[in-house]
Parts: C-alpha cells; sequence; structure tokens
C-alpha cells in the first residue's frame, strides 16, 4: 500500500469515525422494556390509553425515552423516568400533570384556549403552548 492510499484510507476512516461520533442513536423499545416509573406515569395520567410506540434516543450529551400514546399524545422522559414534556396534540390535559396553581392561572388568564405542549424545566419551572399559539410560563 502507498503512501498516499493510506493516507486517503485513514482520512475515510476518521471521516466515518467522527460522523458516529456526532450521531444521534434511537431505536424501538417495548412497552414492558420501559423503565418502571415510566409505565407508571402513563398508567396514573393516561389509563384510557396504550404505550403504541417508544424508542430512546440516545446522543453524546442525554438518553431520553420517547412514548406515543394510542391517542397520539407524545411524552418525552429522561433515561431515571422523570418526564420533560408532553405534546397533547387535541387531547385533553390530565388534571393531575402541573401544579393546580398554573392550571388555574392558565384558564383564568387564556379562558378559550387550550393547552397543547407542556415542558418542565428545572426548578419547578413549567412552559406551556397553548392551542391559540401563546407560551406560558409557570413557577412554584
Amino acid at each position: 500500500m502507498t503512501n498516499q492510499t493510506r493516507s486517503m484510507v485513514a482520512a475515510l476512516v476518521n471521516l466515518f469515525t467522527d460522523a458516529m461520533a456526532s450521531k444521534d442513536y434511537q431505536h424501538l423499545v417495548f412497552a414492558e422494556e420501559l423503565p418502571m416509573k415510566v409505565k407508571s406515569f402513563v398508567q396514573m395520567n393516561f389509563p384510557a390509553q396504550a404505550i403504541s410506540y417508544a424508542e430512546l434516543k440516545t446522543d453524546p450529551m442525554e438518553s431520553k425515552y420517547h412514548v406515543w400514546l394510542n391517542n397520539g399524545v407524545e411524552i418525552c422522559f429522561g433515561i431515571g423516568g422523570d418526564w420533560n414534556y408532553i405534546d397533547f396534540h387535541e387531547e385533553r390535559i390530565p388534571p393531575f400533570i402541573l401544579p393546580e396553581e398554573a392550571m388555574v392561572s392558565a384558564r383564568r388568564l387564556f379562558a378559550d384556549a387550550r393547552i397543547v405542549r407542556v415542558c418542565k424545566h428545572a426548578g419547578g419551572c413549567y412552559s406551556m403552548l397553548l392551542s391559540n399559539g401563546i407560551s406560558f410560563r409557570f413557577s412554584e
């Protein structure tokens, strides 16, 4: 093998290695393989729904579970089983997802809108997207 060929092979290996190192990975997870905390959350807050699809997404910074219910709701959980965001689409938000004060504030300020997405942040902060396009933040 000539030096030029070795250099080309080394460059291709480096290119492939860099591409693989920065790539996010995701794979299908069966409902029974999900952490108990994830399954309990779904059963408690969405008792009439079943998990239709779940995947584990892994990138260099974190791993998380994305779970889709048979009514179209999408829930993202951290690897420990705590939810990070919920996309409700056309469904109503279950009563115990958010602190009661957040639900009361959202209804009082935006009576004609419904919550379509909720993100939970550190320190008891929640951001919500409403059906009228308004973003709303609440801190405990």
